[in-house]
């Protein structure tokens, strides 16, 4: 165990959450996302709890806050991987609390409801002092500062990292829904994974993640595995890819479950144009939400997605106003690993035999 590891972390005032696209059943009435805002009784309850910045040990700086924090971890920790709304999931503990949290490399932050925060005991700092924001797949809003005490997924902890809290809800609605189901945000992102771990391992096939510490990530014996570079921007992982006639840089955003998205900039240069088709995909994330097939949201086929190592047939693929992913969709016949120390992404077979 390597304990006491002290860091200070920044935080901007604006953070990127991707978040994006949830599946659900289709149906002749296509359901559709929804976001409102936190009610007052939860925001006053948050509120009257909140704490000064000396009080959660942070500091403000030219361009947001910071703070000390310390973690402590084994060389790898192992857990299940849980699947909601075709998205990858842990269990954690925050201040004691079990929270299922969505494991999003899209997103430069970690982030709680405000109902998760409010249960968790989640010490917040009040909104006239933080300011912050959260900028989503096509919209943004207001959100907290808060300092969990403690957060644990198995024998990893950490102390001391801010998250963002939110202030709207996401909520799913349609003609054969009673009433609206709730769709939680609660997501570990790129702040807490590239800060203290070494890689990242997401097993589809097995339904497991890896987190490795302290040392290299290897690929699994027997394996077929691929490795490409892989470039941090704005703390989000890019990496390039083409279809055999052109490229183009995309986010590794595990955190939406389409295979690939092809951004506004991107359809643009190379002439591309898809058809508005239905879909029982829901775009869900913060800010405000579309659906496929709607709002301009256009779908296509990549026969071939190449520069990933493997060459993947036949991909479908959103045209999308902001930008260029590929997410668990593709992502879920492999082992996927970002190699943070060496700066590399990792594509695997599911077994040694293939």
């Amino acid at each position: 165990m390597d304990s006491g590891r002290i860091y200070v972390m920044h935080l901007s005032r604006q953070v990127l959450v991707t978040l994006a696209w949830c599946q659900l059943s289709g149906c002749e009435m296509q359901p559709h996302a929804v976001s409102s805002p936190v009610s007052s009784r939860t925001l006053g309850k948050l509120e009257a709890g909140s704490s000064g910045l000396d009080e959660l040990a942070l500091k403000r700086n030219a361009t947001g806050f910071e703070t000390k924090i310390t973690w402590d971890a084994p060389a790898s920790v192992e857990v299940p991987m849980l699947w909601s709304a075709g998205l990858p999931h842990v269990m954690a503990r925050v201040n004691g609390q079990e929270v299922k949290l969505i494991i999003d490399t899209g997103s430069q932050g970690t982030v709680l409801e405000a109902d998760t925060a409010l249960r968790c005991a989640v010490g917040t700092v009040s909104r006239n002092v933080s300011n912050i924001t959260l900028s989503g797949i096509s919209g943004s809003e207001p959100a907290l500062l808060g300092v969990p005490r403690r957060v644990e997924i198995a024998d990893w902890h950490w102390e001391g990292v801010p998250c963002l809290v939110r202030t709207s809800r996401s909520e799913i609605a349609g003609e054969w829904l009673i009433g609206r189901r709730r769709f939680s945000v609660n997501v570990l992102g790129m702040d807490v994974l590239m800060r203290m771990c070494s890689y990242v391992t997401l097993d589809y096939p097995a339904a497991k993640v890896i987190f490795g510490f302290h040392q290299m990530f290897q690929p699994g014996a027997g394996r077929k595995s691929w490795s490409v570079p892989m470039e941090i921007k704005g703390g989000i992982p890019f990496v390039r890819v083409g279809d055999g006639h052109n490229e183009w840089q995309a986010v590794i955003d595990t955190g939406a479950s389409t295979c690939a998205e092809i951004g506004a900039e991107t359809t643009e240069r190379f002439g591309l144009s898809g058809v508005n088709a239905p879909s029982s995909l829901i775009r869900m994330g913060v800010g405000s939400s579309k659906k496929a097939g709607a709002a301009g949201l256009g779908t296509i086929q990549i026969n071939s997605l190449e520069l990933l190592g493997p060459r993947i047939l036949k991909v479908p693929a959103l045209l999308v106003p902001d930008w260029s992913k590929i997410g668990s969709g593709l992502f879920r016949p492999f082992r996927v690993t970002l190699d943070f120390k060496r700066s590399l992404f990792w594509l695997e077979s599911a077994t040694s035999n293939s």
